[in-house]
């Protein structure tokens, strides 16, 4: 969460251009954030793109994924609470991608929001953004919520922990209860990958921005 409110601020500010430069003004904010575990810094992928220029005019879309509440996690007063924040997160971003890149002649910003979707519903939303797809457009996925990786997601089935490796990322959509498996409440990086390919191949640019623990072991 402290990387979202920094790369908000640094989106809204006139002398960031670019996607790319708000994401490293946020990593230079970011002092005394410790990292708790391998792979914990939140990452925005392929750094060194120059797309999502305000000054260029595009046609834009950003869709917002909100993770679920984790009851278990005691550093947080209340699940709501993480709900909540997550959320105001995920709509401060689309708000600031808005105005920043919405005012050059000729550019169209669209915010799609998914709070705690399930697998099937954000299958849907890649649906709906390929109907969208064109070279002269650019995406932005952006999660905000728990992550893990399979490494420690022991309950997911033993066929995905075989083809997604030891270290692959995983991002919680809905907390799994006894009527839900990891594996449908659950966004691995072997999925968001082949959805990628599947639904978004069209799309002249797209950037992705992971704010969850265990960020850096996504390798879009």
């Amino acid at each position: 969460m402290v990387y979202s409110r920094r790369l908000i601020d640094n989106l809204g500010r006139a002398e960031h251009k670019t996607l790319n430069q708000a994401h490293i003004g946020a990593k230079r904010q970011r002092g005394n954030l410790t990292l708790r575990r391998l792979g914990q810094e939140p990452i925005a992928s392929n750094t060194t793109s120059q797309s999502w220029h305000k000054d260029v005019p595009r046609k834009r879309y950003v869709l917002c994924i909100t993770g679920d509440a984790d009851p278990n996690n005691k550093t947080w007063p209340s699940a709501q609470s993480q709900i909540d924040c997550y959320e105001s997160a995920a709509k401060a971003f689309g708000n600031v991608l808005e105005q920043a890149y919405g005012q050059t002649r000729g550019s169209e910003v669209t915010v799609f929001m998914a709070h705690r979707p399930s697998m099937k519903r954000l299958k849907k939303e890649f649906e709906r953004l390929k109907t969208l797809a064109d070279p002269e457009a650019e995406l932005l996925i952006y999660y905000v919520g728990h992550g893990g990786h399979s490494g420690e997601d022991q309950n997911l089935p033993q066929q995905l922990l075989a083809a997604q490796g030891s270290y692959a990322g995983t991002l919680m959509l809905q907390h799994f209860s006894n009527t839900q498996t990891q594996e449908n409440t659950m966004l691995t990086e072997d999925k968001l990958k082949k959805w990628m390919k599947q639904y978004l191949i069209d799309f002249g640019a797209i950037e992705v921005v992971i704010d969850a623990c265990h960020s850096g072991s996504f390798v879009l």
